[in-house]
């Protein structure tokens, strides 16, 4: 006591409490939440006589009397204040069996508003991102025309100037007007507007159209296209109106016709450069490819009177044979890649090119000097060109880049982050965007009753159908909720958490004609609130494949594995522990021990994470125990896992017969 009253101390406030408290009366326990923000549980004596105790909320399930099998079912009905026992109680007999439930499903319930609350907040983050690029689009464009729109108001005052100077000839008192002021009638900003257009008219005649035509089905290596064309964009130095399209059949049986058009293609070769892998159609999405042989390919190019284009970059590997069918009908200038060649050096090699051709070199100079500038820069691969015609681009429009108005800009899409180092779900992920794309499907539901990346997997179809030239490339075309997207792709992670109002904004999305929703959820009924706007098609993701996962630790490791961290010491004998094993070798190794992770990838990123925060010891004989460690994860604040959560569909917690899987696909994040 003479300690505590010598000095100041963390008690100091609870004495004070007490010197006001009447003799003879015990404290309450304080209101609110302790540190660990978990309510205080009462006493084991029970209240105090006369008092109801606080701070202290009595289980959920006993006060709504019913036994609902969400969490989400608790945070819709839960009051906002915690309301005292009943005169019928039991008096805190038989709660030590119950107060864990009733605290985690408290935490589930606030975890929930939690989580509506950050979907607000991310809500309005997007809209003032969105509202501050719109601003910044306006002013672009503003800037664009201001040189036109001068330059007519400029001609409308001196029209109106010489004809003040008539009428002061003749009498009048009119003033005279300066050139250089703006007229503020009605008429003049009307002849301003009509010369605005005019102009920009005149910029895309000036241009050269350059139609982009790709095809990336999800069966072969993914070609980054959105990388492409901004390259190009930036490459072209405003001489080129980029117009970005799926390759199919019909488009490039369209394109060749079109006189005086530039079409530059990227896509696969098939069978040795035997064919050229296109896709479905113009409205697909990747799903599926579609060969064609050079046979139909020549069929193609001379039915209807042949091609008229006049230049065509085929930026395809060991392409040709297909490039000298595309000359041989027609097209008097074809650049072309008669080896293999990696995406990225393709790319740099086009950027070369159309860099000096918007410089005014022709197209045998620019392909020079692209090619030279491959070779010295390390680029093993060998392009080649045929050409019949002297080609070289028209003069770019006058004024600096930043004037020019490009109709077909490009045009980004503000989505989510994808996750890093995502791999595999291929099948899956053709499933959702055949139902989207070709089979024009208007709710497709993803579920998984477990964690097994559903949100990723989320994240990744959206940036894979809003790629340039895809069906919902643009702003507005595809958005995550509660951001809107009218007429376009809608996508809802955990669907089955959403309030009433907001399950009513999902329905008037799909009231608008050519909306569509991609849905995430643990269970494969959470589509019936809207049945009412068509059948959901359900898509279920599986676990990981063992050689995914695979793939998967060895991308989340911070060092290569050796041969020590796979292969026991007894097993050693006279080789070279530290030795570095190649991919291919650790893949083999990790087939194995990386079943005990079941196929969860975010399992397998938390068990990398934490064996690399320790420094990346030995791994051989723990990657077991990274797979148990990993299973029961805890978020910030201390509060427990969902995995922790148990079920109350039962009296005892355990649940019953007829009771809903419990499972840990409620995600924290």
């Amino acid at each position: 006591m003479a300690a505590a009253a010598s000095g100041p101390s963390r008690n100091a406030p609870a004495r004070r409490f007490l010197d006001v408290m009447p003799p003879g009366t015990a404290p309450e326990p304080p209101r609110g939440r302790d540190d660990t923000g978990i309510s205080p549980m009462p006493p084991d004596s029970g209240p105090s006589p006369g008092r109801p105790r606080r701070g202290y909320t009595r289980p959920l399930y006993r006060r709504l009397a019913v036994q609902p099998s969400r969490p989400a079912d608790f945070a819709r009905s839960a009051p906002i204040t915690p309301e005292p026992p009943d005169d019928d109680d039991d008096g805190g007999a038989g709660r030590s069996g119950n107060g864990e439930a009733a605290v985690a499903v408290s935490l589930a319930a606030e975890v929930v508003e939690l989580r509506r609350q950050l979907r607000e907040v991310s809500h309005a983050r997007d809209e003032l991102q969105e509202a501050h690029l719109s601003a910044e689009a306006e002013l672009r464009l503003s800037r664009d025309r201001a040189p036109a729109m001068v330059s007519a108001a400029t001609t409308a005052a001196a029209s109106s100037s010489s004809s003040g100077s008539s009428s002061s000839d003749a009498g009048a008192t009119t003033p005279r007007m300066s050139p250089l002021r703006l007229p503020h009638t009605a008429a003049a900003a009307a002849a301003a507007a009509e010369a605005s257009r005019q102009a920009a008219e005149r910029h895309i005649e000036e241009l050269q159209h350059l139609l982009y035509l790709f095809a990336s089905p999800l069966t072969l290596p993914r070609l980054d296209t959105a990388a492409e064309v901004e390259a190009l964009h930036e490459a072209g130095n405003s001489c080129f109106d980029i117009e970005v399209q799926v390759a199919s059949v019909t488009s490039v049986s369209q394109a060749v016709i079109e006189r005086d058009l530039w079409i530059h293609i990227s896509a696969h070769s098939g069978d040795g450069g035997n064919s050229l892998i296109l896709e479905e159609d113009k409205n697909s999405l990747g799903e599926h490819a579609r060969p064609l042989a050079l046979a139909g390919l020549e069929e193609l190019l001379r039915t209807g009177g042949g091609v008229h284009c006049a230049f065509l970059f085929l930026a395809a590997c060991e392409s040709e044979k297909i490039a000298r069918v595309f000359h041989a009908a027609g097209v008097q200038n074809v650049v072309y890649c008669p080896t293999e060649v990696h995406d990225s050096r393709a790319r740099l090699f086009a950027t070369s090119l159309y860099g000096a051709l918007s410089k005014g070199l022709s197209v045998e100079q620019a392909f020079a000097k692209a090619r030279c500038a491959a070779k010295l820069s390390g680029d093993e691969a060998q392009y080649g060109l045929l050409s019949t015609h002297h080609l070289q681009l028209r003069p770019p429009p006058r004024g600096s880049p930043s004037q020019v108005w490009l109709p077909h800009g490009p045009h980004r899409s503000f989505l989510k982050r994808k996750v890093e180092d995502f791999v595999g779900r291929m099948d899956t992920i053709r499933f959702v965007l055949f139902y989207l794309g070709i089979s024009k499907r208007r709710f497709v539901l993803l579920h998984c009753t477990t964690p097994l990346g559903r949100s990723a997997t989320l994240k990744e179809v959206a940036h894979l159908v809003t790629a340039p030239g895809r069906k919902f490339s643009g702003q507005s075309r595809c958005a995550f909720f509660p951001s809107e997207a009218p007429g376009g792709l809608l996508i809802v992670d955990d669907i089955d958490t959403l309030t009433d109002m907001e399950r009513e904004k999902v329905r008037q999305h799909l009231e608008v004609e050519g909306s569509q929703l991609l849905a995430g959820s643990r269970f494969d009924d959470s589509g019936q609130p809207f049945h009412d706007h068509g059948k959901p098609m359900l898509v279920e993701l599986p676990p990981l494949r063992n050689e995914e996962a695979a793939e998967l630790f060895l991308r989340r490791c911070r060092r290569p594995l050796m041969l020590q961290d796979m292969v026991s010491p007894k097993e050693l004998g006279g080789r070279d522990p530290k030795k570095v094993l190649d991919r291919s070798d650790a893949l083999h190794f990790l087939k194995q021990p990386i079943k005990a992770f079941s196929g969860a990838p975010g399992r397998i990123r938390r068990a990398v994470d934490d064996w690399a925060s320790r420094g990346s010891p030995t791994l051989y004989g723990q990657v077991a125990k990274l797979a148990a460690s990993a299973c029961l994860p805890m978020i910030t604040g201390g509060l427990p896992s969902p995995l922790c959560l148990p079920d109350l569909t039962s009296k005892d917690g355990r649940g019953g017969a007829g009771a809903r899987p419990r499972s840990s696909s409620r995600r924290w994040r």
